[in-house]
């Protein structure tokens, strides 16, 4: 394989009579190199950016001796590899002092000019025209090896970026522990399972979070690992927290003079929402056809039970106490039939014809369908625009409003804005081991009612590309966040998981 440097030198047409000129130059020249050298450095102190990489003096007295023995080589040669070879740690040294490669072209050509005067001025004037010739030669060699180490910089500080983002990004975490279960390294370090940003150094059982340590009894499972030899594993750990995060974790001894075990942490929350979610509509498909088949049982009889009543009571004198007692059984007979229509709401397939809509106008009659009473108020502030279905949507608004004042609350506020709806009341929270499941269909605190209706709303959402989530709830009120598309082209945002 030919060498980088015969290329470089095959390239400039440098040869063996190039380097005889250079040879012959060099008692002639030399006398000026400590002047070659200062005129370098000049006008570094003259530029504030590449005079910034110089500490102070005794950095430039070691850099002028370095660049003296540089001139004695540029000369001299050998150029061959080795040569090659002390240039690169030389451009190397530059790009770590900070020096930028801009300064790397003028500062050659500074000292291309110096030592292009001293061979006119020191040379004999029948040679003038083949030494600066290999001169120029070799400095474009040096320049351009010089020049390969920035490269060979930016190309491992951009790998080492592109490792990061990829290592960043990865559902994993390792760390390596040694035998008193400090952390020698780690990567992919995630914010929710530390308690520091740089775990290096730190004990492993305060470098990861209380939570984690708690729930995966940290301690034994190292020592566990530690005693049998052997690799221990937690398939599934539930981490609480804002978000609840699922995770593998498999502790593995390692064979190393200062390693003892690896830590390996998997975040399987996606896949675990993703089976979670695949497992609900599994189960909702089967309510779904159960909830159908029952309710068109019902349905029919009940029509013939109201309308039975109705004929009866119409047949009684307005006095007659009976009216009223078939007036209870009436209501109750209502009541079952709306429970019927919210289970076949539940059970039908929803189709959604989304458009532009203006949020203010689906809005419109929310007032006069949320039913309020006298010291009931129901405030809606700002407008937006949003693709969506306007019927689904001001269904969903009117349940969550109805909802609201239901639970007790006196003020009701809609706030809107492009793709985003906040239905926030004052009725008191929802207890907060009750809040994961306020989706979940035939889930209801109230003593009558089926429990569909913010089951039936979050599908409506979900059919619509949008999302009904649960913004706030404690012992002020509880807020209703509702995002919706923008437009068509808006990406689809993800479906609540009940």
């Amino acid at each position: 394989m030919t060498h980088p440097m015969d290329e470089l030198l095959a390239y400039v047409a440098f040869g063996d009579e190039d380097a005889r000129h250079l040879t012959a130059a060099r008692a002639a020249v030399e006398g000026d190199f400590a002047a070659a050298t200062r005129e370098f450095y000049d006008a570094i102190d003259d530029n504030p950016g590449a005079a910034a990489v110089l500490r102070d003096e005794q950095q430039r007295a070691r850099l002028e001796r370095s660049m003296h023995t540089w001139l004695h080589e540029l000369f001299t040669g050998p150029y061959d590899a080795a040569y090659h070879d002390h240039r690169l740690r030389i451009g190397r040294t530059h790009v770590r002092v900070g020096l930028a490669n801009q300064y790397m072209f003028t500062a050659m050509n500074v000292l291309r000019r110096a030592l292009s005067a001293s061979v006119r001025q020191r040379v004999a004037v029948a040679d003038h025209g083949a030494t600066l010739d290999a001169l120029h030669k070799i400095l474009d060699v040096e320049l351009a090896i010089m020049l390969g180490t920035y490269m060979e910089e930016r190309q491992r500080a951009a790998i080492e970026r592109f490792r990061d983002v990829i290592i960043s990004t990865l559902p994993v975490c390792v760390m390596l522990l040694d035998a008193d279960n400090r952390v020698l390294a780690s990567a992919g370090p995630k914010p929710y399972l530390l308690s520091h940003k740089d775990p290096t150094g730190m004990v492993a059982e305060e470098a990861l979070s209380e939570g984690f340590v708690k729930a995966t009894t940290l301690p034994r499972l190292l020592g566990d690992a530690r005693v049998t030899g052997q690799t221990q594993v937690l398939p599934l750990v539930t981490l609480p927290g804002a978000l609840t995060r699922s995770l593998r974790v498999t502790v593995v001894p390692v064979e190393h003079a200062s390693a003892d075990v690896l830590v390996h942490i998997e975040d399987l929350t996606d896949v675990v929402e993703a089976e979670t979610k695949m497992r609900q509509s599994q189960n909702l498909a089967q309510l779904g056809e159960m909830a159908a088949a029952i309710a068109h049982e019902i349905r029919n009889p009940l029509a013939g039970i109201s309308s039975t009543i109705q004929v009866i009571a119409d047949g009684l004198d307005e006095g007659d106490r009976r009216r009223a007692i078939l007036g209870k059984v009436q209501e109750q007979v209502y009541r079952l039939g709306t429970q019927v229509g919210d289970l076949l709401s539940f059970a039908r397939p929803v189709t959604a014809r989304p458009g532009p809509v203006v949020l203010s106008n689906v809005c419109a009659r929310l007032e006069a369908e949320a039913q309020l009473e006298d010291d009931q108020t129901l405030v809606v502030s700002g407008d937006g625009q949003a693709y969506a279905d306007d019927g689904l949507l001001a269904q969903v608004l009117t349940n969550l409003v109805q909802n609201a004042l239901q639970a007790g609350a006196r003020r009701v506020e809609v706030r809107l804005a492009d793709g985003h709806i906040e239905v926030e009341d004052d009725a008191g929270g929802i207890p907060l081991e009750l809040q994961q499941r306020i989706f979940q269909p035939f889930f209801t605190t109230k003593t009558r009612g089926t429990g569909l209706g913010l089951a039936v709303s979050a599908r409506f959402l979900e059919t619509m590309g949008g999302r009904l989530s649960l913004g706030r709830s404690d012992e002020t009120g509880t807020r209703f966040d509702l995002d919706l598309k923008v437009n068509a082209q808006s990406p689809e945002k993800t479906p609540l998981l009940g």
